[in-house]
């Protein structure tokens, strides 16, 4: 049932409810992965199914408890030319259009807005622009790509966000990135110094104000193909997100 609340900010709150909320802020949903599972399609099957449009935003109210994504990744992926968007959340999957989405965290603190991951980490996305703010993104554990975001074609923002205990068994601790630019706006970079050379930053790259603490491999991205662009480093934490390899 499309709820009578319109959006374009869906409001999410641990003490909300997805059968029975309508989205609004005075009654939130309760899940992240909810507003992913209705995406409005042309898909004649998929009338009155969705209610979340391309370009709308998630704002998740702060919490003592953690959020979550339902135990797998949360996968949007479309090809260049094609209309329709691949969408996997919880369990469901379908297509529709999507190209364009912000989730973010209402309070500026970003631990008031915790999202567990999952051993698929947070988010896979593919010719996708996404942007992630005010949010900490955590515990995820991935032995096949990225720790919280995989980025293929896309283009990602990513401000005043941290990244904590996210593990990649191949590439990007945190985040990683192919054919994609990151916008990443005072950085944190937890990495041993050894494995934080510039070499990782590929030119154009603007980055200020960032530290580094002593970790055992490289948090930040990981892995940046040369079709990659980092174009600006900016208020963002990455803490103990690392790459093992066999």
């Amino acid at each position: 049932m499309i709820p009578s609340y319109s959006g374009p900010t869906w409001w999410i709150s641990n003490n909300g409810d997805d059968e029975f909320g309508d989205g609004s802020k005075e009654n939130p949903f309760q899940s992240i992965v909810w507003p992913f599972q209705h995406v409005v399609s042309n898909d004649q099957n998929q009338q009155g199914f969705g209610f979340f449009n391309d370009g709308d935003t998630i704002r998740i109210m702060a919490s003592n408890d953690d959020y979550h994504t339902a135990g797998s990744k949360i996968q949007i992926s479309r090809n260049e030319g094609d209309p329709n968007t691949n969408i996997e959340a919880g369990g469901i999957s379908y297509s529709a259009q999507l190209t364009n989405f912000t989730i973010m965290g209402d309070s500026n603190d970003p631990s008031d807005a915790r999202i567990n991951g999952s051993p698929q980490g947070h988010f896979v996305l593919n010719g996708i622009k996404a942007t992630f703010k005010n949010l900490t993104l955590q515990n995820s554990n991935n032995e096949n790509a990225a720790g919280a975001i995989d980025a293929f074609d896309a283009e990602i923002i990513v401000d005043n966000t941290f990244f904590r205990d996210n593990y990649s068994g191949n590439s990007g601790g945190a985040i990683q990135l192919f054919k994609s630019s990151a916008s990443i706006i005072t950085a944190g970079i937890s990495c041993s110094p050894a494995f934080c050379d510039a070499s990782h930053l590929l030119s154009p790259a603007i980055i200020s104000n960032f530290e580094l603490s002593e970790f055992d491999f490289l948090t930040i991205i990981g892995w940046i193909t040369p079709r990659s662009l980092i174009e600006l480093v900016r208020s963002s934490k990455f803490v103990s997100s690392k790459i093992f390899r066999g």
